[in-house]
């Protein structure tokens, strides 16, 4: 960029070239910041980060040593939207705004907002524009039936279960599924959006190996569950919660406990 310095009666002069100055203005120019960026596309802040999170805009320099705030191309941005506005096209069936998209995925798809619009650029999903003062994602709408599949294609949560499902599947009544999961009995994990508990397929599957309910036993054997609480304490065989303080509000029993008991061969 420096094209020459030289020294005239105690002033230092710096000759640079015209062309780079234009360059380095260009450039510049061509820098704006989060909110900025934020702004031109229509997100909020929380959006945004997830979009970036997403690796949408690789080329993002983050905050750091040489800069104290994001910077991104106005190119980039630019040619982000009108990625996901060349593929739009007259939609005649029920459409929702991405906002509203949103609410119908919940937390069934994780991240929603990133994948969704991936699939807009990518084409797997299609776009209608509605009509308004926006020039950006909130005037995309996408088609309410096309969202729904998408949904099914790209469900996180097709293999968990919430606690009333598995209340529902075990046939217990809620109360007690939820004593399950809070004693550590079905593991569960917390949904990152919702913080509702969500058991997987496979942790139900575990327990339902290790336990059985003295119900299931009563129905199978035909036998009162009284009858049958005596007949195995009479071989020291007790329910899970024998020694515990706080009981649970059915009687569960271990399967490896009950292993040696002939009447109960077939069902354990």
């Amino acid at each position: 960029m420096i094209s020459s310095i030289s020294k005239k009666e105690n002033r230092i002069f710096t000759l640079v070239h015209a062309e780079s100055i234009k360059m380095q203005l260009h450039k510049l120019r061509n820098i704006i910041n989060f909110t900025e960026a934020q702004q031109r596309l229509g997100l909020t802040k929380k959006q945004f980060s997830q979009i970036i999170g997403s690796n949408h805009f690789p080329e993002a320099k983050r905050p750091g040593y040489d800069f104290i705030k994001w910077q991104f191309s106005k190119e980039s941005i630019e040619h982000y939207l009108r990625c996901l506005f060349k593929n739009k096209i007259p939609i005649q069936e029920e459409t929702v705004t991405i906002a509203e998209a949103m609410k119908v995925v919940g937390g069934r798809v994780r991240p929603a907002l990133p994948k969704l619009l991936e699939s807009i650029r990518e084409r797997s999903i299609s776009v209608t524009i509605q009509r308004d003062n926006y020039k950006n994602i909130k005037s995309l709408r996408v088609s309410r039936e096309q969202l729904k599949q998408w949904i099914v294609d790209n469900d996180d949560m097709k293999d968990y279960l919430t606690i009333p499902q598995v209340a529902k599947r075990l046939n217990i009544n809620q109360e007690f599924a939820y004593q399950l999961a809070n004693t550590g009995l079905i593991t569960y994990q917390l949904d990152n959006n919702s913080k509702e508990r969500l058991i997987s397929e496979v942790f139900l599957e575990l327990f339902t190996k290790k336990y059985i309910f003295l119900a299931e036993i009563a129905k199978a054997t035909k036998i009162a569950s009284r009858t049958l609480i005596t007949y195995l304490a009479e071989k020291e065989i007790y329910p899970i919660d024998h020694l515990s303080d706080k009981k649970l509000r059915l009687k569960v029993f271990s399967r490896e406990s009950l292993k040696e008991i002939i009447i109960l061969k077939d069902i354990v």
